[in-house]
């Protein structure tokens, strides 16, 4: 049985199988002999794009990097995260680009909000 088609009850082979589907979920009943299926989907639009491939990267242009940018840049990168303080303030006060690596869309607007805030020049590349 596919998502797009019932057809055949699974248990009594009749094609008498009703598909009922709301929001993410859908439920199968089969009028003949009562078996019942229910489960979840994702729906997509056709023809809909997909959403972009945005690789973020920052550099600090000014300096030695702020406290608040080096903790903003942590809560942004695991990478970051896991750097010590020296080692990253030396790294970013060197203009060297830091790669955040791929950022969903959906998420790409708000890092990039707070770390141009935070001082730094947000870099993005985007690929469909």
């Amino acid at each position: 049985m596919t998502m797009t088609d019932p057809a055949l009850c699974p248990a009594c082979s009749s094609s008498a199988v009703e598909r009922s589907m709301h929001g993410g979920l859908f439920s199968d009943r089969c009028a003949a002999c009562g078996w019942e299926n229910s489960g979840t989907y994702s729906p997509t639009i056709e023809g809909l794009p997909p959403s972009p491939i945005n690789r973020v990267g920052v550099r600090w242009l000014e300096g030695h990097v702020t406290p608040c940018a080096l903790k903003a840049l942590r809560e942004a990168s695991p990478l970051a995260k896991s750097m010590g303080l020296a080692e990253l303030s030396l790294f970013m006060a060197g203009g060297r680009p830091f790669d955040l690596g791929v950022v969903a869309e959906h998420a790409r607007t708000h890092l990039s909000h707070k770390l141009e805030n935070s001082g730094f020049l947000v870099e993005i590349e985007t690929a469909s």
